[in-house]
């Protein structure tokens, strides 16, 4: 069943040559290696991240049989190294296996991973500075960014004088939200005491006039509403 389920992967891989072929435009965009490990781990069932991991281990074995097989005479390889199974299963691996041995420093067994690749990716070179004249900088020599800036000294000018604009804003809309609230609090106040008003009204009629004032109540409601 692993066997098989090697076999699929394999096949599967091969048609994404941007995974293993380091001369492949794609090689190094992460974005679409992991969309196609995702592809590959959709056809086979399982999360992207096994599929990937099971190539790892995989390609692994077949780098380090394939550099065993190397490794030996031509009148050496009686031991079966040569009909080793991994070495048939990813055989179409070994054009590419020998290009990347020769166009990196890596040895032949430590193939770089897709992670190794993406960190490598965001490295950030830095250059060294040019050496002076005399192939040492003076120390008392001022430096750049220690002489004031009259563009620098214009923008914190123009930032303080915004933060104080900002900060005049900021106390009117705060003073007109206390107003809006002290005006909502009196109309409500108002109401309630209003209702509160009706109500004890209602009660000291007869209830037979306390109905007819409330309907008449509600149609006068209705011309408004």
């Amino acid at each position: 069943m692993a066997e098989l389920f090697e076999d699929r992967l394999c096949e599967l891989v091969r048609n994404y040559c941007h995974i293993f072929d380091v001369s492949s435009p794609g090689h190094r965009d992460k974005h679409l290696i992991q969309n196609s490990w995702e592809e590959i781990g959709k056809e086979l069932n399982v999360p992207w991240t096994v599929a990937r991991e099971k190539w790892r281990q995989v390609r692994d074995r077949f780098v380090r049989a394939h550099n065993k097989s190397a490794s030996k005479r031509s009148g050496d390889a009686a031991d079966g190294s040569q009909d080793h199974p991994i070495l048939r299963r990813l055989g179409w691996l070994k054009p590419f296996i020998n290009h990347r041995a020769t166009a990196t420093n890596y040895p032949k067994n430590d193939m770089p991973s897709e992670d190794d690749r993406e960190a490598s990716v965001h490295t950030v070179y830095h250059p060294p500075s040019p050496a002076s004249s005399s192939g040492t900088q003076s120390s008392d020599v001022t430096s750049p960014s220690s002489a004031p800036s009259p563009t620098g000294t214009a923008h914190e000018k123009k930032k303080r004088k915004r933060s104080e604009e900002l900060t005049t804003v900021d106390a009117a809309l705060l003073q007109r939200l206390e107003d809006i609230r002290s005006e909502t609090q009196e109309n409500k106040n108002m109401f309630t005491t209003f209702t509160t008003y009706l109500n004890s009204f209602l009660l000291q009629l007869p209830e037979h006039d306390a109905k007819r004032l409330v309907k008449e109540i509600q149609q006068l409601m209705l011309c408004y509403g």
